[in-house]
């Protein structure tokens, strides 16, 4: 093997693999050839001898090198954590400009890196970057050289080559000018699926070669640099460790960088190892949340190991990753047109409830209305809905119904209004992302299953909704 031969980044390249899915015994090639390592029954972590190869690697063509100690028998680096969480933090404010807690959710990320294999799921770190000149590609270099296998930064590189990489390597996917729109939809396209793929140790990807079906596994660290906010949906956010440059350092050494990452490069990975061997009862756990799991998952080990500087980071870290997270979760919902469908159907329902004792006295029904012989009930056309749901989505409409009112339009108004007298106007269509869900038939199995509404054919062809109070 060349020790010297970088094919896939700065540092040299290091690999732990899980060997079958306990995820409690990994493979490790040391300089000793291939060996086994594992937690022993009183606690300790053990290193033995290996037979055979693990799967999918071979070290004649994967260049992969690790130094190991000679025993593990007092391997006990976790007493060092807190130094080494400060190193890490030294060398990144050195090299990058973000806000003091996005600091923390680096460090923090670029630890978990050299522990990703004992996840089921790992965020992807998304660096944003509003604006030119903010030190995004600077900032994926630096932030990757902490982190195993990290790749060059990769620009338009092709599923294929993807693909090839992740199989035969996992490494630290770093892909650079990721949200570029002048990118091919294609392109982005193969993005959103690494961003979704990687996420999870369990997606496997499958084509067919002649005969051959041939899976291919994306779970790997992956650092995507986003340059004008295209990833700004809650699917890839709730995937994402999202980091938001400031500008770019005034000065930055790209070798200095690398040899005080290469430095740094033994302590991670070691760090890395014996927190995927000794927090086994916390990766666990860290499974029920998904994406925030890793940060979860090490912030309690933090408690119970007392080591209280770095507990503080990552908890700083975690609170701010939960709160972004939530605010998206918000955010989708505000935009999110389904999201916003169901809050009009909601507010629709309610409405024509506080009409119905209204019209029990004898008030007369509004037109796509009809009496129901159950007490205190009343059919709506599921029609009637659409239409005056889809009114609300035509902003001309917004405009001439204020001009001819005097007033704003509320829901209640266009639930109960005829709206012959000219005053709807319909050159515009309906937004592309909110047609498909405005269809009777999309209406009728959300009222039926989110609502719990009867929906019956009353003449036989006009489907009316049931709403009782």
């Amino acid at each position: 093997m060349n020790e010297n031969k970088l094919a896939f980044g700065p540092l040299k390249l290091r690999m732990v693999m899980p060997y079958g899915q306990l995820k409690d015994e990994y493979w490790v090639f040391t300089e000793s050839g291939w060996a086994a390592i594992k937690l022993g029954e009183d606690g300790k972590v053990v290193i033995a001898p290996a037979s055979g190869l693990p799967p999918l690697l071979n070290p004649e063509t994967a260049d992969l090198l690790i130094h190991m100690p000679p025993s593990l028998e007092d391997y006990t680096i976790l007493g060092e954590f807190d130094d080494i969480f400060e190193a890490v933090l030294t060398y990144l404010k050195n090299y990058v400009v973000v806000k003091e807690v996005d600091y923390y959710k680096l460090a923090t990320y670029a630890i978990l890196s050299h522990a990703h294999h004992a996840f089921r799921y790992f965020p992807v770190l998304l660096i944003k970057k509003y604006g030119y000149s903010k030190g995004g590609s600077v900032t994926a270099r630096v932030v990757a050289d902490l982190m195993p296998r990290p790749t060059k930064n990769l620009v338009g590189p092709t599923a294929a080559a993807m693909m090839w990489l992740i199989d035969r390597v996992k490494p630290t996917m770093v892909v650079d000018e990721a949200g570029r729109r002048e990118l091919p939809e294609e392109l982005r396209a193969q993005y959103t699926l690494l961003i979704e793929a990687a996420y999870y140790a369990e997606n496997e990807r499958i084509k067919l070669e002649g005969d051959t079906l041939i899976s291919t596994n994306y779970y790997t660290p992956v650092v995507i640099v986003d340059t004008q906010d295209v990833y700004n949906n809650l699917s890839t956010e709730r995937r994402a460790i999202p980091v938001v440059l400031n500008r770019a350092p005034i000065a930055t050494d790209e070798e200095e960088a690398r040899r005080e990452a290469l430095e740094l490069a033994p302590r991670l990975y070691k760090l890395g190892l014996e927190l995927s061997l000794k927090m086994q009862g916390e990766i666990k756990e860290a499974a029920r949340h998904q994406g925030l799991g890793p940060f979860y998952a090490l912030l309690r080990f933090l408690s119970k190991t007392g080591v209280a500087k770095t507990k503080e980071y990552v908890a700083r870290a975690f609170a701010a990753i939960k709160d972004e997270l939530n605010a998206a979760y918000e955010a989708a919902k505000a935009t999110d047109p389904q999201e916003r469908i169901g809050g009009l159907l909601n507010e629709a329902i309610e409405v024509v409830k506080s009409k119905i004792p209204e019209w029990a006295q004898g008030g007369s029904l509004p037109s796509g209305f009809k009496p129901s012989d159950k007490e205190n009930c009343i059919y709506m056309s599921v029609s009637t809905l659409a239409t005056k749901l889809k009114d609300l989505f035509y902003e001309a409409y917004q405009r001439d119904v204020k001009v001819a009112a005097g007033e704003d339009y509320t829901l209640e108004d266009m639930l109960f209004a005829d709206n012959k007298g000219g005053v709807v106007r319909r050159w515009e269509r309906l937004p592309d992302d909110v047609r498909p869900f405005l269809t009777e038939k999309y209406l009728i199995n959300r009222l039926r299953h989110e609502f719990g509404l009867n929906v019956e054919r009353i003449d036989g062809r006009h489907a009316y909704v049931k709403i009782c109070i």
